[in-house]
């Protein structure tokens, strides 16, 4: 055994001593292995090449090392060598072409050739070596300097295919394939959202067999049939049981790799074309510095928009003229508002604030359409509101000029507690939201950061019409009922959200879940019910609220743990559909159930909503002075 052993270390120890040092066995493994057409040496043959390779010296002189082992006992190693020592080392390789040579030489009889090379590399010869030829050691070296192969270079196109990939024709036909595989593979929800109740009802009866048929096909007596029927229409009494209870189901999002990770900040369905929504993205965070986008989402691609804009500074807000639904207004993170025209193919705005002087000095939170004249036929102006206190009004007429409708002065709150109240209305405080009354287009109301809500004129532009005092934080967003114009409602970081009726200083009831902790970032009411409205949390909760069945707690409440922060939510104005987005760039799109009271006109959903809110009746606050008048 002492003997095996001696002889296994002392083979590679030569080995060593032939090759070179423990590194450079190493060296060059890795150097071969960068060559995916190059095989370890499997042979002694090889081996031999790669020792005889002349190396430099201390003196830079090339000499080759010395074997100072005898002839007939390394013969008898580099069996073993080859038998033991290379069949570990090349375990990564092949190894059928080892046993391969053994066999081949076994099957010659003796293996003398083979021998006499293994006893020709590892025997010294007494006189000098022979020198080798000059092309022998150019090859050596040529095989010592492996280099990996080329990339192999792209295919050449030809015209053909040139012409076909540059004709327009071409992408345009490549839209229509996507479209007709999203749309068959998102059918049953584009069913539910354009809310296609009898379609869906008739194709169930055109793909259903007769029953005489199918009792003839299936063989079924009378009686199976029939109990068959029977539970299909149990199936479809239960359905309908489900569309009238409240609930919402998810759809499909809205989302791909250009917005991923970025913060969904504003949207708005297009006036005309009500399958188109525009999508803001824009970060809320004072350091960010990226660039701001606006997609444009369609139901026939759900995973990439029709267009994409990009803007130079984040995107905060964005709003569809309803009398030229081709614009659109754009509100950025650096005070500049933008207008583009969606009919034009350049990604530049018709015009933008970025040179004027009295432009916003800092974030815009909100823009929107609004109408000039008695009744809005004098054609439309953008007002927008900053945090820089200002609220503008800018007019297209001559280019893009701009007025100042309010400053917002800073006003102690009862609510929070402050310290040197003296000289506050001398401090302007920022303004996060707006909105104009029902069929108004002189008197609107305000949300500021100090937690008031203000009524405000075009008419007044120095001071309030009224104030309401209620949320201890800042104020987020304020909308009017879009059935009674008395009522609004309002949402703040406070974890609340209120109903206000802007004829009564304090809010008709306060609405809060009970596990909710957290900023209420977003709220809208829904146009097709006055009774109900949405809510989005910071944890990334969305809630439906319906204030004629349960006043105190949310109808619906969906939440995932994990979530990202939701920031955003919209009613659909003409589906019962509700759409929400977030802090990672997904605009989540659900479908409501039993929220949606279509049957009733204007005037029977203000009587529904004054029932709810004044169960006791109610009486408008200029009638309720008229009577003290006469009672007087």
């Amino acid at each position: 055994y002492y003997f095996f052993f001696f002889k296994q270390k002392t083979a590679y120890e030569m080995l060593r001593s032939l090759v070179g040092s423990e590194m450079c066995i190493r060296d060059r493994l890795e150097e071969c292995l960068k060559n995916p057409q190059c095989m370890l040496p499997y042979d002694l043959y090889t081996i031999k090449k790669h020792a005889d390779v002349p190396q430099k010296g201390p003196q830079g002189k090339a000499h080759k090392s010395d074997n100072t082992s005898k002839g007939d006992k390394t013969s008898k190693m580099t069996e073993k060598l080859d038998g033991d020592s290379f069949k570990d080392s090349s375990s990564n390789y092949n190894s059928s072409k080892i046993t391969h040579s053994r066999n081949q030489t076994r099957v010659d009889g003796s293996g003398a050739g083979l021998a006499s090379e293994k006893t020709s590399l590892f025997s010294k010869s007494k006189g000098r070596p022979p020198e080798k030829a000059p092309e022998q050691n150019e090859a050596n070296q040529s095989i010592n300097k492996i280099q990996p192969p080329p990339k192999p270079a792209p295919p050449a196109l030809s015209d053909e295919e040139m012409k076909l990939i540059s004709n327009e024709n071409y992408h345009t036909q490549l839209k229509f394939v996507e479209r007709i595989l999203n749309q068959n593979t998102y059918q049953k929800q584009y069913i539910n959202y354009r809310n296609y109740p009898e379609a869906v009802i008739q194709a169930e009866k055109l793909f259903n067999i007769n029953t005489d048929i199918r009792r003839r096909v299936t063989r079924l007596p009378r009686t199976a049939v029939k109990q068959n029927e029977g539970e299909s229409d149990e199936e479809e009494n239960n359905d309908q049981k489900n569309n009238t209870n409240p609930r919402i189901s998810h759809l499909f999002n809205f989302s791909c790799e250009a917005v991923d990770n970025r913060n969904v900040s504003s949207a708005d369905w297009n006036k005309v074309n009500e399958d188109l929504l525009a999508v803001g993205y824009g970060e809320y965070d004072l350091v960010s510095d990226q660039e701001g986008a606006l997609l444009f989402w369609t139901l026939k691609n759900p995973h990439y928009p029709e267009r994409i804009i990009k803007t130079p500074s984040r995107i905060t807000s964005c709003k569809f003229s309803e009398r030229s639904p081709n614009l659109i207004s754009v509100g950025m993170y650096d005070g500049v508002i933008a207008i583009y025209d969606i009919r034009q193919s350049s990604n530049k705005p018709i015009a933008d604030s970025t040179e004027i002087e009295k432009k916003h000095l800092d974030t815009i939170w909100e823009v929107n359409w609004v109408g000039r004249g008695g009744n809005g036929g004098k054609g439309e102006n953008i007002v927008s509101i900053a945090s820089d206190g200002r609220i503008i009004e800018w007019s297209m007429k001559k280019g893009l000029e701009c007025l100042d409708l309010m400053t917002l002065k800073r006003q102690a709150n009862p609510n929070q507690k402050e310290d040197g109240l003296e000289a506050v209305n001398f401090r302007q405080t920022a303004g996060f939201s707006f909105d104009f009354l029902k069929n108004e287009t002189t008197m609107y109301l305000t949300c500021t950061e100090d937690g008031t809500i203000h009524r405000c004129s075009r008419s007044y532009t120095e001071q309030y019409l009224d104030t309401y005092y209620g949320h201890a934080g800042p104020v987020y967003k304020v909308r009017c009922n879009p059935f009674w114009q008395d009522i609004f409602m309002s949402c703040s970081a406070d974890w609340t959200c209120k109903i206000w009726n802007y004829k009564e200083e304090k809010a008709l009831t306060t609405l809060r879940s009970l596990d909710l902790t957290d900023e209420v970032m977003d709220a809208e009411w829904s146009p097709m019910n006055s009774c109900v409205f949405a809510s989005v949390g910071k944890d990334g909760r969305l809630e439906l609220w319906d204030l004629q069945r349960n006043i105190l707690d949310p109808i619906v409440s969906e939440k995932s743990e994990g979530a990202a922060a939701k920031t955003m939510v919209r009613f659909c104005q003409k589906y019962p559909v509700v759409i929400t987005g977030d802090s990672s760039g997904v605009v989540q799109v659900y479908r409501t159930y039993g929220f949606s009271d279509d049957n009733l006109d204007e005037k029977d959903q203000i009587n529904k909503l004054q029932r709810t809110l004044y169960p006791n009746g109610y009486k408008s606050i200029e009638k309720a002075n008229q009577d003290l008048e006469n009672d007087a």
